[in-house]
This record gives structure tokens, sequence and C-alpha cells, in this order.
């Protein structure tokens, strides 16, 4: 893949790829830096590298054979990919959950957001050098 970095890097400066799985980075993205020594001049990312498919398994399976698929979206937080599922499939259905169980989800969608975050300060504490 030809890179515009590449093409305008500057004849005294270094090119570095990171990626797209590196020790010093948490997940999976490809950067392109432009380096002055230590001084970053230009940098450009490439995503995509977590692409699993999702939609072309989903056309095989049934509406309630995708639910353990939606935990895979978000390995930190696979509650709130499975409540914006379900709530999608009661929609369609028409059905009505108690309302107990929406203070339920309410409460562990909010755990699973924290614990999301925590998890991604954690993998910045130790890119920082924790």
């Amino acid at each position: 893949m030809s890179f515009r970095i590449q093409k305008e890097a500057r004849q005294e400066s270094m090119l570095l790829n990171m990626g797209p799985s590196h020790p010093a980075m948490h997940g999976t993205i490809r950067i392109m830096l432009e380096l002055d020594g230590e001084r970053i001049l230009n940098a450009e990312l490439e995503v995509g590298y977590l692409h699993r498919g999702f939609e072309k398994t989903c056309e095989n399976r049934t509406y309630f054979n995708l639910l353990p698929y939606t935990d895979r979206l978000n390995y930190v937080s696979p509650l709130i990919n499975n409540l914006g599922y379900v709530m999608t499939l009661e929609k369609m259905l028409g059905l009505q959950v108690p309302e107990h169980a929406q203070y339920i989800r309410v409460i562990m969608s909010e755990l699973s957001r924290i614990s999301d975050h925590l998890t991604c300060l954690a993998a910045m504490a130790m890119e920082c050098g924790a």
C-alpha cells in the first residue's frame, strides 16, 4: 500500500512503521511516523485490522443465535453490545421489558462502562511506563 507520508517525507527525516501489532500499542493499528530525531513531524494512521466479518457471519444465523457474537464486538464491555442488540430485537418483536429489568440493565451497563474505562486507563498507564 502506498502512503502519502512516504511520498512527502523530507530527505533528512526518518520513517518509522509502528504496527499493526506493536508492544507499545494497545490494540491493532498501523501508524507510519515521520521523525526528526525524537520529534514527530507527520503521522498517518491505518485502521481496520480488527475486522472480523461480523456482518457476513450474521447472514447465516438466526436472530437468537447472534447474541454470543455481539460479545466479541468489544471484549472489554461486551454487555453493552448485547444490550443494544437485544433492545433492537425487543423493539422488532414488540416486546415490553419489566421496569425492574430495565433498572438492572442500566446498572450492569454502567458497571461495564466503568470496567471499559478502567481498562483503557490501565493500558494507557502501561504504555506510558507504569
